[in-house]
């Protein structure tokens, strides 16, 4: 089959490259920025412009805030700030929240979790 008749390559090849056309202005800040190449002046061959245009994250430009923002706003959030030491005054009372994907989570003092399950745990 020849190369021009792949429908699946090249439907996954349009995928990689199309976010591109949604960032030309940035992308032309950026090459500007980093290469001091101006893209209404002068432009590189496509395969050279797309390697240089998927480069553009790894320097301080538009398309690297772009993609810091794009992480700060997807990253889960940090995890809650452990509470302190409870003083040795007696067993504490069993807390409950929400742990991942929404399961709950029960927190128990270790003389709870030894009465729980004797002989696990000697104390």
């Amino acid at each position: 089959m020849s190369p021009w008749l792949d429908l699946e390559g090249w439907e996954a090849r349009s995928r990689q490259i199309a976010w591109v056309a949604d960032h030309l202005d940035d992308l032309q800040a950026d090459f500007l920025h980093i290469w001091g190449i101006d893209l209404d002046v002068e432009a590189p061959p496509g395969w050279r412009f797309f390697a240089m245009a998927r480069r553009t994250f790894a320097y301080s430009g538009v398309m690297a805030a772009r993609l810091a923002e794009e992480d700060r706003r997807t990253a889960p959030a940090p995890p809650a700030a452990r509470a302190p030491a409870r003083p040795a005054s007696g067993p504490a009372p069993s807390a409950h929240r929400a742990g991942p994907a929404g399961a709950e989570v029960r927190e128990v003092s270790l003389e709870q979790m030894a009465a729980m399950f004797p002989g696990l745990i000697e104390m």
